[in-house]
Formats: C-alpha cells, sequence, structure tokens
C-alpha cells in the first residue's frame, strides 16, 4: 500500500490502471462530459466512488448533477464488501443512481447492483449496464 502525502492509503499502480482504462475508454466511445473519476456523489456522507457516471453533463461552470451509474474498482474480497456496503448506501441516498458495478481485477469479476421492487438487487458476473447498452469490460481493452 502506498501512502500519500496526508498519510491516508492511496491506490496501488493497478487499481489507478483499470479505472484510467475504464475512464478513458469510455470518453473514447461515449461523451466524456458525463464521466468523473474520484468525485463525491454525495456530501454527507461523503461517498466518492472511483468512477461516476452523470445525467447532466460536467460543466466549468456548474456541478454535475444526478449520478446514474457508479464503478468501484477493488481487488480482495475485503475491498468488495467495503464497496458494496457504499453501494447499498448510495442506492439509499442518491434516488437518481440506477446501476452500480464492482469490478476485481484480481479475480477479473464484474458485479452488477441495481434497484428491483425498492430492494438492491446483487447480479454477480454481470458487466453489462442496461443504461448504457454495453459491456463495461470491453471499457478494459
Amino acid at each position: 500500500m502506498l501512502k500519500t502525502g496526508l498519510g491516508m492509503t492511496g491506490p496501488t499502480y493497478m487499481h489507478q490502471y483499470v479505472v484510467g482504462r475504464i475512464f478513458k475508454n469510455f470518453v473514447m466511445k461515449y461523451d466524456g462530459d458525463h464521466i468523473l473519476m474520484g468525485v463525491a456523489v454525495n456530501d454527507k456522507p461523503e461517498i466518492i466512488p472511483d468512477l461516476s457516471i452523470w445525467k447532466v453533463p460536467v460543466c466549468v461552470n456548474s456541478d454535475p448533477k444526478d449520478p446514474i451509474i457508479t464503478i468501484e474498482v477493488t481487488h480482495t474480497l475485503r475491498n468488495d464488501k467495503y464497496s458494496e456496503k457504499n453501494i447499498r448506501r448510495t442506492f439509499d441516498l442518491i434516488p437518481s443512481l440506477q446501476e452500480a458495478f464492482i469490478y476485481n481485477y484480481s479475480k477479473q469479476i464484474w458485479v452488477r447492483y441495481r434497484v428491483e421492487n425498492v430492494k438492491v438487487v446483487k447480479e454477480e458476473n454481470k458487466d453489462f449496464s442496461h443504461l448504457l447498452s454495453c459491456h463495461f469490460s470491453i471499457l478494459l481493452k
């Protein structure tokens, strides 16, 4: 684990590589004004997913509005559990959120979360975004 200048644990090289790869390929395939890396989707409690996709484009003069998809990148079971807890909390706090994903790069497994009948549904081995009609795994290439 790396330590940042503030003494907090920083992400690994591979974590940053995977997040950067998804971001870069998303921008090439879709409108880059809708995706952000490491930006809070909620202030209190502060929730900062690795990647977030927003309904209203990000622009210089205003804050992004209404996150619709979040993506967490992990590499351990402990990270998976922590991210899942945050995803479930995010669905409770942010009505605009429609899909959330965890990608565990050590296992190369995607998990999709969505809301159905007011409950968060977990779908193992699912990288397909119904909202974007694409498989997120293609963004890793």
